[in-house]
């Protein structure tokens, strides 16, 4: 990265960090888990009930990060933070990653999770079983 910097006459104090996307992982196994990373600062009902549904589907719940008593009543394993390879390692051996944001808090707003969206994907992973 040095070159580049000064191929471009880059004078200031920079800090290079490693390009992640670039890490490749192949995992062995695929368990039958969807893992949540990070930390939940807002109500999560919706996820919630996700979860429970995935639970009665023998789909177990893994955090990674925080374990918060936000997730008290439902079975999970936790796994403090780990290290980035570590973390992606541990991700791509489940099968489902859990993903989700709200942004405007209006249950109608396209881009946030809403029931029926839940209800498909329930629906069509218990076709699959």
């Amino acid at each position: 990265m040095s070159d580049i910097f000064e191929k471009v006459e880059f004078r200031k104090p920079a800090l290079v960090l490693p390009n992640y996307a670039s890490l490749s992982v192949e995992p062995t196994e695929k368990r039958k888990e969807i893992v949540f990373v990070g930390k939940i600062q807002r109500g999560i009902s919706k996820e919630k009930e996700i979860l429970r549904k995935l639970n009665d589907l023998e789909i177990k719940f893994k955090v990674i990060g925080i374990n918060s008593d936000i997730f008290k009543d439902i079975p999970h394993e936790y796994t403090s933070f780990l290290p980035y390879e570590q973390m992606m390692m541990e991700l791509s051996k489940s099968m489902f990653s859990l993903i989700s944001f709200s942004t405007t808090g209006n249950e109608t707003y396209k881009n946030d999770i809403s029931r029926c969206q839940i209800s498909s994907t329930i629906q069509s992973l218990q076709e699959r079983q």
